[in-house]
């Protein structure tokens, strides 16, 4: 019974989401990095890049349909950890570095919804997380704040 409730209050707010648009899929194809090794499915941000006019809608379509669902693809969630020597002595693990290699199509749908959000998120966090941010608050750049977020001298 309740299970029928919670898919019924699911599909009432799903009909809620705006959604996603061509235009923020360009944009958000546009940030993804060349010269970076490609997630698992081997789409590289080149391939994405060269093809975008001809594949926008067809990732518009598949988008507002895991909105819509709730559900990304699986192959989305699985990351690949790698280790980069970095210097020194090839058999001390501290000198390696991990990279995790996530497919370009999940990061595309994960910056459209970051998008989508930040304004939100932006406005309900407390001044004392400035550190990372990239906007104004209270008319000062987060940029004179250290990443510890004590005042730069």
């Amino acid at each position: 019974m309740n299970q029928d409730k919670d898919k019924e209050k699911r599909k009432e707010q799903s009909q809620d989401i705006i959604e996603i648009q061509k235009t923020e899929i360009r944009r958000a194809i546009d940030k993804i990095e060349n010269d970076k090794t490609p997630g698992e499915d081997k789409i590289t941000g080149e391939m994405l890049k060269g093809g975008k006019e001809e594949i926008t809608k067809l990732i518009q379509i598949l988008f507002n349909e895991i909105m819509k669902n709730e559900q990304v693809p699986e192959q989305w969630t699985k990351t690949i950890i790698i280790l980069l020597h970095k210097k020194e002595d090839t058999e001390r693990i501290e000198n390696y570095r991990p990279i995790s290699l996530m497919t370009n199509m999940y990061k595309i749908f994960a910056h459209t919804i970051h998008s989508r959000i930040r304004p939100t998120l932006e406005r309900s966090q407390p001044y004392e997380q400035a550190g990372f941010r990239k906007i104004l608050l209270n008319n000062r750049p987060s940029t004179q704040y250290k990443s510890n977020n004590r005042k730069a001298q």
